[in-house]
């Protein structure tokens, strides 16, 4: 089977995808095969140079950003540019994503890593106080890299209080918020790094309508920019991919008309649908297992201990169930909604219950 008929073959399941892309396959893009292009003279001008700069001025409104760039090489193209360009040791939590380590690798620095505090088995967020304490023990240091959200939706609670920890031994501050493209869209999400953070790197991919390996990066520190801009180049290709970037500039569209409370609404309904299934014993602490955390509430995380079941146990009986998650480990399944999921399917429940 070839890698094209693989993804066919998916596709004609028909499953519910709980899994990145965030589009869930629902782009209403009709032939995008036509769209797919590469630079061209129009009217005498170059298309579509002017209108990526466009583009990223309204990625960097929706973000709150000084100046946003998007990317086609994924989030990890961002981090690793981000690195390049502080150009020094960085402090980093021990469950940084592989990207932050290769970026480090790339430029021969050193990862400072300090080890995540840890709730119920899941790591959590690097704190002020960890940055502050590193810091002094490292004063080679020349930024730190926070993680928020994490793959298991828990975000940091005060973002501004870590990038001042950061600022106060100057250092700059990157974050890497890969998952969390959607907080802008409401108050009902955690608070972004976006509007402080000297660099935020984001995956539109994973929760906006936007084509694998789109993402963004929002500048707020504008004194290296060309240096960043140069790194991005060094990272990036030629022949960037124009339906990806198409698609970047969409999701931030789609995001800022989005209908929030519809998908609120339907992962309500599918708690509902999940616990009528499996008819837990606990099904209180079910979706709950973390309650005083800043939680994501478009990332539902499962405890499968309490259905007396290992993660991968429930991510197989999902998938007998039509259902496809986005993680499982020992523990827990994750199951991750966008606003694609703002309209609930009324057959598919009929055909899984």
């Amino acid at each position: 089977m070839s890698l094209l008929e693989a993804m066919r073959a998916y596709a004609k399941l028909g499953r519910r995808r709980l899994h990145t892309p965030g589009h869930k396959g629902r782009l209403d893009w009709k032939n995008p095969i036509m769209l797919d292009i590469t630079e061209l003279g129009v009217d005498g001008k170059i298309f579509p140079s002017d209108l990526i700069q466009q583009a990223e001025r309204k990625t960097a409104e929706y973000f709150g950003s000084y100046e946003a760039r998007l990317l086609v090489g994924g989030s990890s193209m961002g981090i690793k540019a981000s690195i390049m360009t502080v150009d020094g040791d960085c402090i980093v939590g021990e469950d940084s994503h592989r990207a932050v380590f290769e970026g480090l690798e790339l430029t021969r620095r050193k990862a400072i890593t300090v080890p995540n505090i840890v709730n119920d088995g899941l790591a959590l967020p690097l704190t002020a106080e960890q940055i502050e304490q590193a810091a002094k023990t490292n004063p080679n240091a020349k930024a730190v890299i926070i993680t928020s959200p994490t793959y298991f939706g828990i975000a940091v609670s005060n973002p501004k209080k870590l990038v001042e920890a950061a600022h106060h031994y100057g250092l700059k501050e990157i974050a890497n918020r890969a998952h969390g493209t959607h907080f802008p869209a409401s108050d009902v999400f955690p608070k972004s790094f976006s509007t402080i953070a000297d660099y935020s790197v984001l995956s539109g991919h994973k929760t906006l309508d936007t084509l694998t390996q789109g993402a963004y990066l929002c500048i707020n520190d504008t004194s290296n920019i060309c240096t960043l801009d140069h790194n991005l180049k060094l990272l990036g290709t030629t022949s960037p991919s124009y339906l990806i970037l198409a698609s970047l500039e969409y999701g931030i569209e789609q995001a800022q008309r989005a209908n929030v409370d519809n998908v609120l609404k339907n992962i309500e309904e599918f708690k509902r649908d999940f616990i009528q299934y499996y008819n837990p014993d606990n099904h209180c602490a079910l979706f709950t297992a973390h309650p005083s955390l800043i939680r994501d509430p478009f990332r539902l995380v499962v405890d499968a201990r309490l259905l007396n079941m290992t993660g991968h146990q429930l991510e197989a009986s999902e998938r007998n169930r039509g259902i496809e998650c986005e993680l499982a480990n020992e523990r827990y399944v994750v199951y991750i909604f966008t606003f694609a999921d703002a309209v609930y399917n009324n057959v598919f429940r009929k055909k899984v219950l």
